[in-house]
């Protein structure tokens, strides 16, 4: 008697890994169970990018922990020299959200990698609809080490998506900075350092990268760079990224040297006629550097002189109606979080503004103002996104809060921010708030916080 034929059940496709040892995915998401209980570097199940032009096949990882340990040693790594370089290259596993693809279009990249070559990429996604697009990269990745692919990926996976209230495609930190920094050292120095900054506030027993050694590598090679008018208009807008980057180390590592990085930002601004320096390249580029430093001056401003403070928190009310209509439109289904998001920036603006107009008389703001502050804080759902960029509204909030009971509510929200991202601002921001909170009534907190200064953001 014939076999009986057996019903055809469709395959269950899961991560890549999966497949190449032949096992049955659980399609576990970012990361599979299965890929991350033997310690592999697991791509998901989403799309899958194939180079064609020789980029190295994706193969099995090794934990995080033992692939650092092996990697250069004046990078603060034990390197294992036997290995070839090709080699490592094989065994590191690149997430798709590493090396993000835009279009980034150059005459000319640095000097020590030649020049920008067209390829096509094929994105497969999972609905099985091919699509092309053509991008510009490097001849060959070959010149990124294993361990500065692992720390473009921790920026990906643990520094960028705090940057953003949604953290999509379209989060500028990981497409466009990671890109450029695999095409300019500068660029690539810097984002080395943030990430060594955050590896080191995260390790509990040992220090796995030498992140003092990375970030003094990233100031010498801005400072060879510090003639502007000497560089092409790809080469500026390179640099001022790098310096945003930096910006963004020092609420990393909560240094108290970010108004020199934040003047340095100026001067470069300065010497290359204002925030429209990008403006002649990348029209992309162009836009998340203005957005960023937009956002920064208004946040990083009180910590710099009351002033500066008050000019730069006037001229974001102005427009911040815009900037709610740009988020509304780019992401309806998420209108509830970003009005309310809106809202409490809002607040915390007029909060501020409203204690520095009161140097004289020693007025606080009104006690419902901190409540309604307060509530609307309850109010935010713990399911919608967004909650982790309002660090700098519940600061200030809390800088004018002398109820004992505000108090401790909005010391949580930061200790929860803080057990979140692991930035070292939020504890020096709660350094801070003890000490304005120490002075009493009396005291005006905005002449106090230059004195005292932590990037808040």
């Amino acid at each position: 008697m014939p076999r009986a034929p057996r019903k055809y059940v469709p395959k269950v496709k899961g991560c890549y890994e999966c497949s190449q040892r032949r096992i049955n995915c659980d399609r576990g998401e970012p990361e599979c169970a299965k890929c991350v209980s033997k310690g592999l570097a697991c791509s998901g199940i989403g799309s899958r990018y194939r180079f064609r032009n020789g980029l190295a096949v994706k193969r099995k990882g090794d934990p995080l922990r033992n692939r650092l340990s092996r990697s250069s040693d004046q990078h603060g790594f034990s390197l294992d020299s036997e290995q070839s370089s090709s080699g490592r290259l094989g065994q590191t596993s690149v997430h798709q959200e590493l090396l993000p693809f835009v279009s980034i279009v150059e005459e000319k990249v640095d000097d020590n990698h030649g020049q920008p070559v067209r390829y096509d990429v094929v994105i497969e996604p999972e609905e099985n609809a091919t699509q092309h697009t053509r991008i510009s990269v490097l001849p060959c990745l070959n010149h990124i080490t294993p361990w500065q692919r692992l720390l473009l990926k921790h920026f990906s996976d643990h520094i960028a998506p705090e940057m953003v209230v949604i953290d999509d495609r379209n989060n500028g930190w990981r497409s466009l900075v990671l890109p450029l920094a695999c095409m300019d050292e500068l660029v690539m120095s810097s984002v080395m350092a943030v990430s060594a900054f955050h590896i080191s506030e995260r390790a509990e027993s040992q220090q796995l990268v030498n992140s003092t050694m990375l970030y003094s590598k990233a100031i010498h090679n801005l400072q060879k760079r510090q003639n502007l008018h000497q560089y092409d208009i790809h080469a500026r807008y390179r640099i001022i990224v790098s310096i945003i980057v930096l910006l963004l180390g020092m609420m990393v590592n909560g240094s108290s040297d970010f108004p020199i990085m934040f003047r340095m930002l100026q001067s470069a601004l300065d010497m290359v006629n204002g925030e429209t320096v990008s403006a002649a390249g990348s029209k992309v580029i162009a836009e998340f550097s203005a957005s960023q430093i937009r956002k920064m001056r208004v946040y990083a401003s009180p910590f710099i002189s009351q002033d500066e403070g008050v000019s730069a928190v006037t001229t974001q009310i102005r427009q911040n109606w815009a900037d709610q209509q740009l988020y509304l439109q780019s992401y309806p289904a998420h209108s509830r979080a970003l009005s309310l998001i809106s809202k409490l920036r809002h607040q915390a603006f007029h909060i501020y503004l409203n204690r520095a107009s009161s140097v004289e008389d020693g007025t606080t703001a009104p006690e419902d103002l901190i409540s309604t502050f307060r509530q609307m804080l309850e109010s935010f759902p713990e399911a919608l996104p967004g909650e982790h960029v309002l660090v700098w509204p519940i600061f200030i909030a809390a800088s004018e809060s002398f109820d004992p009971n505000h108090q401790q509510f909005f010391a949580r929200l930061l200790e929860k921010q803080f057990r979140r991202n692991s930035f070292a601002n939020i504890l020096k921001a709660l350094e801070s708030l003890r000490r304005i909170w120490a002075r009493g009534i009396d005291e005006n907190w905005t002449t106090l916080l230059p004195k005292q200064p932590v990037f808040v953001m």
